[in-house]
């Protein structure tokens, strides 16, 4: 796999992937053309890229405070439970080391059935569980050395 830097030619695959997340939740704003648009302006997104340079999964990132956020990943179907969840987890943790921070934070809701992939990823459960307009999510740290 080869995750780069996605660029605004990605938007519609972008946006295919975070369709794969939508959740009947008023106010969802992942899967939407203006916030993929925005987070593409500020570059963001990245892109992981199969051997014939077919974009299969998508990372997103931003940086709160003194720790950087993973604020969307995903990956096609078909793509997953073959270690690609893991590299963009590994790249996700070197991004943040780049950024010269040592604190990386994920969510996930209750829904995305994912708790064991961030906790088998070496992300910690944080105790307080968090509520985005009624639907429940997993919060996860985990320390960068």
């Amino acid at each position: 796999m080869n995750i780069r830097k996605a660029n605004p030619n990605d938007k519609d695959n972008i946006l295919e992937i975070t369709n794969l997340l939508k959740l009947n939740v008023p106010n969802f704003v992942w899967n939407k053309d203006s916030y993929v648009e925005r987070q593409l302006d500020k570059e963001e997104y990245f892109v992981g890229e199969d051997e014939e340079g077919k974009v299969f999964g998508i990372i997103s990132f931003r940086k709160r405070g003194e720790a950087m956020y993973i604020e969307t990943l995903a990956i096609k179907q078909e793509k997953q439970a073959n270690g690609y969840g893991a590299e963009f987890i590994s790249f996700a943790k070197q991004y943040t080391k780049n950024q010269q921070l040592n604190m990386l934070r994920a969510c996930a809701f209750f829904d995305y059935n994912n708790k064991e992939f961030y906790l088998n990823n070496g992300f910690n459960l944080l105790r307080n569980i968090g509520s985005y307009n009624g639907r429940k999510f997993y919060r996860f740290e985990m320390k960068i050395d």
